[in-house]
């Protein structure tokens, strides 16, 4: 290694020093570049805050107003990053801030553990706290029996705002549930349903609802298990499902403001000679059984019934029950649906039309399923000069027909409704599923869809008529002509 012989340095060491020099002069040059690039963004930055995006510029309450139409109508909110409310806040610091500070926007949730979207007991509560004040309308859907619990109790802790609740629980799980002691005096509409369960204790479970001055609505689709201890003096409204049928008639008794009820039966009664009488009651819908004793129809008297939905067997002994029930009654009643749960022939329909009264403007005749067929001379019956001369409005769902003519018969009814003086029918609505069958079934031709366009047109002597047909099939989805 040489080494200087003036002054004793190695060379490398020289060597080193000069390569240090150069490293700072290096990161000299980088700290100017980055102070150019820095000076640059700070420019750009200036220029890009001076943007006013006109969105950003609305007023707090008025983009609060539009986040909250983000969200779905009609259901509650399944918490999703993909979704309203939770998507708003991923967008910018100003609308995180403002959807945070949107209790409306939190205010509905739907907490469930199916299909492993279960929602975290700690994800309720950080929810719901957002809310505010304002009244919850919580969809509480869980079928975990382990864990329910924890989950009953954290949805309890908000009873005091609870609106609009559907409760959907296994057996085992109502014993968490108990709201004797809880006050929730905004809760307006309640949906019980009990879910199968693996373990059955066979223990009957009482669901107390005393302290819920603002219920009017009350669903239950509960086994006989589950006992239900509510206000129902004050309800409005009440849907019964699986129900004995002599149970059904003494809560009915305790229902005397009940507008609209919806009632499913088990069992049969016999012997028993009066019927009740519910002088509120503006809306029904039941169903008849097998034999005439399962029918809650036989045992009512409504004298203000306007809306009555009759789920039947073809059986003659129905007709004579909806007879009794409506010369019993003497209600003026104004719609009228029918669902055949086993094809109902053309002589037991026109039998039961004919029981009517003939203050009914509007008939729905439904098929048990899209696919049930409308047996011939189905449509022939719904002639003006038969039955219900007075139908404003006609809605006909089931399967095609296997005959082709039975839509000619089709035709010349609302032809018939049509040129009469006064001409009563404005709408009709007709949903044909030809399906899958081993059966030819046919569906309207052109020609018989022109002519039903050609009587729905307007006239010198006939205003327009509401005309809907819909054709469905299995290689189209849908096919809707509607006028």
């Amino acid at each position: 290694m040489s080494v200087c012989s003036k002054c004793g340095f190695d060379e490398y060491c020289a060597t080193q020093t000069l390569s240090h020099i150069d490293l700072r002069r290096r990161l000299s040059e980088l700290d100017a570049i980055i102070s150019s690039l820095t000076s640059q963004r700070r420019a750009l930055q200036a220029v890009s805050d001076a943007i006013i995006y006109p969105v950003l510029s609305l007023p707090p309450e008025i983009t609060a107003e539009i986040f909250l139409h983000c969200l779905p109508s009609g259901t509650c909110v399944e918490p999703s990053l993909s979704a309203a409310p939770l998507l708003l806040t991923q967008i910018c610091r100003q609308w995180r801030q403002i959807a945070l500070d949107t209790p409306g926007l939190w205010s509905s949730l739907q907490i469930t553990n199916e299909e492993n979207q279960e929602i975290s007991i700690e994800l309720v509560s950080l929810w719901l706290s957002r809310s505010g004040t304002l009244p919850l309308d919580i969809n509480f859907h869980w079928w975990d029996e382990s864990r329910v619990g924890s989950a009953i109790v954290a949805g309890i802790s908000f009873a005091s705002r609870w609106r609009d609740i559907e409760l959907a629980l296994p057996l085992t799980s109502f014993a968490h549930l108990d709201l004797r002691m809880v006050s929730m005096p905004n809760l307006r509409t309640l949906v019980v349903r009990q879910l199968y369960s693996l373990q059955n204790d066979a223990v009957s479970r009482t669901l107390e609802l005393i302290p819920a001055p603002s219920l009017r609505d009350l669903k239950l689709f509960t086994f006989p298990d589950v006992k239900v201890n509510a206000p129902w003096v004050q309800l409005t409204s009440l849907t019964l499902a699986r129900v004995d049928i002599r149970d059904g008639l003494l809560v009915l008794g305790g229902c005397t403001n009940l507008l609209h009820f919806e009632v499913s039966t088990t069992g049969n009664i016999t012997g028993v000679a009066d019927t009740l009488i519910l002088h509120s009651l503006v809306t029904l819908a039941c169903h008849f059984g097998r034999s005439g004793s399962d029918s809650i129809l036989e045992h009512l008297t409504l004298p203000h019934l306007l809306r009555l939905r009759v789920a039947a067997f073809s059986d003659t002994s129905h007709v004579t029950i909806f007879k009794d029930f409506i010369h019993r009654s003497t209600c003026s009643l104004q719609s009228l649906a029918l669902v055949a749960k086993e094809q109902m022939s053309p002589e037991t329909l026109l039998e039961f039309l004919r029981c009517a009264p003939a203050s009914v403007s509007e008939l729905e005749l439904l098929g048990r399923d899209e696919y049930s067929k409308f047996p011939v001379g189905t449509f022939s019956t719904l002639n003006p000069d038969l039955v219900l001369p007075h139908l404003q409005a006609i809605h006909l769902r089931g399967g095609g027909s296997t005959v082709d003519g039975e839509y000619q018969s089709l035709v010349g009814m609302v032809r018939a409704r049509r040129d009469r003086d006064p001409v009563m029918l404005e709408r009709l609505a007709c949903e044909f599923c030809l399906g899958r069958s081993e059966v030819r079934l046919t569906s309207p031709s052109v020609l018989q869809l022109a002519q039903l366009k050609a009587l729905a047109a307007p006239s010198l002597l006939r205003p327009q008529m509401s005309l809907t047909v819909a054709i469905m099939t299995p290689s189209t989805k849908e096919t809707e002509i509607p006028r």
